[in-house]
């Protein structure tokens, strides 16, 4: 009996240090990453925007055998200028519900953003849940001595089909 508890013990101690190992070198992180979705890009006036979705998984996640579970991701808008630098992002967060099939509904919607050019500033931010789709929407501005001469307004919209498809 002993042996067996003891050979238990080992296998168990062999899974944990080989599972954390390819945590590490895969780099990933115990919490999780995000998979690339979909990206597209378009001008509005001399700007270049990228709309970005991602999913989030879980690296110790195992596909869902329920009808029912929860799905997460994001949608990225960036903005950026006629040299193709970067000026900002604002970012939708959704967690929706699913039942497999036959509905899905946002439970949870949050928005983030990051400036990197310093002419622009965020006026401001928000996020809803609205039947399957998480909105966020922004103001951003840009001052040239403290004058505002040019605004953008991202609605960022990201939806959750009944089976989980995010877009």
């Amino acid at each position: 009996m002993k042996m067996i508890i003891k050979k238990a013990i080992a296998v168990f101690s062999a899974l944990m240090i080989f599972g954390a190992g390819s945590l590490q070198t895969s780099g990933l992180s115990p919490m999780g990453r995000q998979k690339l979705l979909q990206e597209q890009t378009f001008q509005i006036e001399e700007y270049y925007i990228t709309v970005t979705t991602f999913e989030n998984v879980n690296s110790l996640e195992v596909v869902p055998l329920a009808n029912t579970f929860e799905k997460s991701g994001s949608k990225t808008y960036t903005a950026k200028n006629a040299d193709k630098k970067t000026l900002f992002t604002f970012t939708v967060h959704g967690t929706f519900s699913v039942n497999k099939g036959v509905s899905a509904s946002c439970k949870k919607a949050t928005c983030s953003y990051s400036i990197a050019d310093s002419a622009w500033e965020k006026k401001s931010m928000s996020a809803i849940c609205s039947g399957n789709k998480a909105i966020g929407n922004g103001e951003f501005i840009k001052k040239l001595l403290f004058i505002t001469v040019d605004s953008l307004s991202p609605r960022v919209v990201l939806n959750c089909d009944s089976n989980g498809n995010l877009s």
